[in-house]
């Protein structure tokens, strides 16, 4: 399957329900979504809006949805670290080809960077 540019990006909608995933790593059915959602954080979503986000997230390869006897458990396919770590490579990728030099120059602005800043680079090269 192809992904976009950026895999694993997600909306701020989506990251929530990526959060309240990963705060139940055992996994959690779709009406406890909804409660949820709607009970403790005031949402006022309708089904079709929490399915919408879910299907969302499965496409993006961040959420599965497995069927469990007559239920569906959804779970994230990552914990919060290994998420920010894809993303960042994504980003690193889609962006810089890849290439840690590119973006450090992005980021630096094309300056040169200050012995500081070069030895912390190095020290945390050698790790």
């Amino acid at each position: 399957m192809m992904k976009k540019l950026l895999d694993y990006e997600v909306s701020e909608t989506e990251k929530e329900i990526l959060e309240y995933l990963w705060e139940n790593p055992q996994g959690v059915i779709f009406k406890d979504i909804v409660i949820y959602f709607n009970d403790y954080k005031h949402k006022e979503w309708k089904k079709q809006t929490v399915n919408t986000f879910l299907m969302r997230l499965i496409e993006k390869g961040v959420v599965t949805g497995i069927k469990e006897g007559t239920r569906k458990t959804y779970r994230a396919v990552f914990n919060e670290k290994e998420y920010e770590t894809k993303k960042a490579e994504s980003i690193l990728k889609g962006y810089y080809g890849g290439s840690l030099k590119n973006f450090l120059a992005a980021l630096s602005g094309g300056e040169k960077i200050s012995k500081e800043t070069a030895e912390e680079l190095r020290a945390m090269l050698k790790e």
